[in-house]
C-alpha cells in the first residue's frame, strides 16, 4: 500500500527551524529540552492535516503537546482541504502548492514562549 513519506514531507515543510529530519519525526534541542515534530494523522488513513510539536524534558517526561492545523496557517494554499495524502504528497514541489513560513512562525513563537 502506498504511503505518505514523513521525512520527505517533514524535509520540506521544516516546521522546526534547524532541526534534523530523522525517520518520520524532526528532532532539535533548545537547551535542556526535546522538540518532536511529527505530522498530525486525521481519522482517515494516510491523511495528515498538520504538524504535531511534542516538548520533552529528559527528566520530567512529555512538557507539553501541540498541534498546529495547515489549513489554519495557509501551508497548503492550492489544497482547500488543508490535508496531504498519498495522492498530493509528491506534488508540494509544485509552484504555489506549498508555503510554510506563517506555520513555522506559529511553531518558533510557541516554542519560544514554551522553552525561554
Amino acid at each position: 500500500m502506498p504511503h505518505v513519506s514523513h521525512g520527505d514531507v517533514l524535509a520540506k515543510i521544516r516546521p522546526l527551524v534547524g532541526a534534523a529530519v530523522s525517520g518520520i519525526k524532526q528532532v532539535c534541542r533548545v537547551g535542556d529540552l526535546i522538540l518532536i515534530a511529527s505530522l498530525a494523522q486525521t481519522i482517515r488513513s494516510e491523511t495528515y492535516d498538520g504538524i504535531t510539536v511534542r516538548v520533552i524534558s529528559p527528566r520530567a517526561g512529555q512538557l507539553d503537546v501541540n498541534q498546529f492545523r495547515f489549513a489554519e496557517h495557509g501551508t497548503l494554499p492550492l489544497n482547500a482541504a488543508g490535508e496531504i495524502t498519498i495522492y498530493n504528497a509528491d506534488c508540494l514541489d509544485e509552484p504555489g502548492a506549498l508555503d510554510a513560513q506563517e506555520l513555522r512562525d506559529a511553531i518558533g513563537r510557541y516554542v519560544a514562549s514554551i522553552c525561554c
